[in-house]
């Protein structure tokens, strides 16, 4: 016994057990460290919308690059302009460079772009010309964000919820009532929680505490002094959010496109912003100014015009006519 006991505790055995030790502890934490900094590649600063001008003598042309990353890791992206919305488009990282490979109807063309901050910036050199490409990430939309229907008469909405992003990024809360606009100090939001307290002109309180269940409903209770029911919200708009792809034709022309509707009802018609959104139960309307050489198929021609939308969408397809005094165009489209 006493021999065996001396071995257990010689120097020897004691520095063997330390290493043993230690190596199952670096079994552990290795791989985890691995996990962590494998986690940290798939954020790449290079995923999200960028919003991009193409600048050639003096012209600029804007654009989106929508950036995602695959299942096998890979960055993937798409390429909209005022002409298409060209997807698959092969994306190479490397440290804060990108390099673009556009598919089209010839040779592919290629973009190198450097990352600083949350600017891009680099050149695009297509099969006629070379262009300097500057831009911008798009603010996401966070998904509360938007009108949310409270109280409504048979055909017209009376009081909503107006969720919106503050000058510092926070989400604030307006109530909008026969068309004027209430602000909500006590307004919060967390984890798709949502809690407020609206005081009425009497001084009643309002009080409404509930969750963003999903992306078209908020479920909650709805409490006045002495009473507490439950109340559900309906987003404004829910019909008609998403990514959209669409099918626009004339007497004269005919191309396909990218239409995208953001929860809060901004968006972006190609890589032309949308505004004046109205959406209601039976349609949706907006505004947006298209350059004059993609309407009338002219390259040479300047400037812009002001084209309106109105529609409506159902099972997930969308129609109507996009038209100002001088041209007409039929939609249609399907939502991705």
């Amino acid at each position: 016994m006493s021999l065996n006991f001396s071995i257990l505790s010689s120097p020897r055995s004691l520095i063997l057990k330390w290493v043993a030790i230690t190596f199952l502890a670096l079994l552990i934490v290795f791989p985890q460290s691995l996990r962590a900094d494998s986690s940290q590649k798939l954020k790449s600063a290079f995923l999200g919308d960028w919003h991009l001008q193409l600048e050639e003598e003096g012209k600029k042309k804007p654009v989106l690059l929508l950036i995602n990353r695959l299942s096998n890791s890979k960055l993937q992206g798409e390429w909209v302009d005022s002409q298409r919305a060209q997807k698959h488009v092969e994306i190479k990282e490397q440290d804060k460079n990108i390099k673009l490979s556009i598919p089209t109807s010839g040779m592919a063309w290629e973009c190198l772009l450097k990352l600083n901050n949350d600017s891009l910036s680099g050149k695009l050199n297509t099969d006629k010309k070379t262009y300097m490409v500057r831009g911008k990430k798009i603010p996401t939309v966070d998904t509360a964000e938007g009108r949310w229907a409270m109280f409504y008469t048979r055909d017209k909405i009376t009081t909503s919820l107006l969720i919106k992003k503050g000058s510092q990024g926070q989400l604030t809360g307006n109530i909008l009532r026969n068309g004027k606009t209430e602000s909500l100090k006590s307004f919060n939001y967390s984890n798709r929680q949502v809690a407020f307290t609206w005081i009425q002109q009497d001084g009643t309180p309002y009080t409404y505490k509930g969750k963003l269940g999903s992306s078209s409903v908020l479920n909650g209770s709805l409490k006045i002094p002495g009473k507490e029911a439950s109340f559900a919200m309906i987003r404004v708009g829910y019909e008609y959010m998403g990514t959209w792809d669409i099918q626009l034709r004339s007497k004269t022309l005919k191309f396909s496109q990218r239409l995208k509707i953001n929860p809060d009802l901004s968006g972006w018609f190609g890589a032309l912003p949308i505004r004046d959104v109205i959406s209601t139960k039976d349609s949706v309307s907006f505004k947006v100014k298209v350059p004059y050489s993609i309407m009338a198929d002219s390259p040479k021609a300047q400037g812009f015009m002001e084209l309106q939308f109105e529609g409506k969408a159902k099972d997930g397809k969308l129609s109507g006519k996009l038209t100002n005094k001088k041209m007409k165009f039929n939609l249609s489209g399907k939502r991705r």
